[in-house]
């Protein structure tokens, strides 16, 4: 039998692999917003990124996953044309984010290559506050991520609940914090100082964007799985990255749950009762 891992074709469609993938996660980047938050698989899937003809059939707010056409094409499936022509990733991406007709939502080659260098310069201006837990917590199974800017309301609850998270795993805390002007910016150097085993701050002495934020968390990032509370969140169960099943809850807990949820939320400034 032939050794497949050197056969010259496999080669050259691993390659083809990997230019699509670093292609289509460069303008996805680009173009979603917390790309890596539930919220931002969703869009992947809401806007047709992955073609999914038969898993959302049916579904009106998954229309653009289910409208492309696939077909097997050297024994993988691709996505075709109209004329069976397997599309490239580049063309894919094109075709999903540049024909828009809300030309504020519609970004043209020029405008994503200026995303890119934003993107490249504030990976590169971003610096890691220093501490302990590469060598504290050397295997973490959990990558816990915060990102935040100007939530200075809530950035030390948050912390704090993710502090408290009681696991019979280790996990590490990464928090990228965007040069925040209302106070923010002082708690989480504070909190970092305080717990320097356990919390990797991420930084730069400027604001480098929800883009570069996001993802200067998501590179340094070790765990086998990834875990996230975004800075005006709140994880009030204690228990809640061992699982759900591991900490039952009573109804009178989870009356308190909602209390200190709408207390919480009445700090708000834009809370309207």
């Amino acid at each position: 039998m032939d050794d497949m891992l050197h056969h010259a074709e496999v080669e050259e469609r691993t390659r083809e692999l990997y230019r699509s993938v670093k292609e289509t996660l460069r303008t996805l980047e680009m173009s979603i917003p917390d790309l890596y938050s539930a919220q931002g698989l969703y869009e992947v899937f809401r806007k047709g990124v992955f073609a999914v003809p038969y898993l959302w059939e049916g579904r009106e707010e998954m229309k653009a996953a289910i409208a492309w056409r696939t077909a097997l094409v050297n024994g993988g499936v691709q996505v075709v044309d109209d004329q069976g022509m397997v599309l490239p990733a580049g063309e894919r991406m094109k075709r999903i984010f540049l024909r828009s007709t809300d030309l504020n939502n519609r970004m043209n080659t020029n405008q994503i290559a200026q995303a890119m260098r934003a993107l490249e310069e504030g990976l590169r201006d971003s610096y890691e506050v220093p501490n302990t837990v590469l060598r504290d917590v050397p295997q973490p199974l959990v990558s816990v991520r915060t990102t935040t800017y100007q939530h200075a309301a809530y950035i030390k609850e948050c912390i704090d609940a993710v502090l408290a998270q009681k696991t019979p795993f280790p996990f590490e805390y990464l928090i990228g914090e965007d040069f925040s002007t209302d106070g923010t910016r002082e708690i989480v150097m504070r909190c970092a100082q305080e717990n320097p085993g356990l919390i990797r701050l991420v930084t730069a002495d400027r604001n480098v964007g929800f883009r570069a934020n996001g993802r200067r968390t998501v590179i340094r990032s070790r765990g086998k799985y990834m875990a996230i509370c975004e800075g005006d969140d709140l994880w009030i169960d204690p228990h809640k990255l061992a699982g759900p099943g591991s900490h039952p809850r009573s109804r009178h807990d989870l009356e308190r749950m909602r209390e200190r949820c709408l207390e919480r939320d009445r700090r708000c400034p834009a809370f309207q009762p």
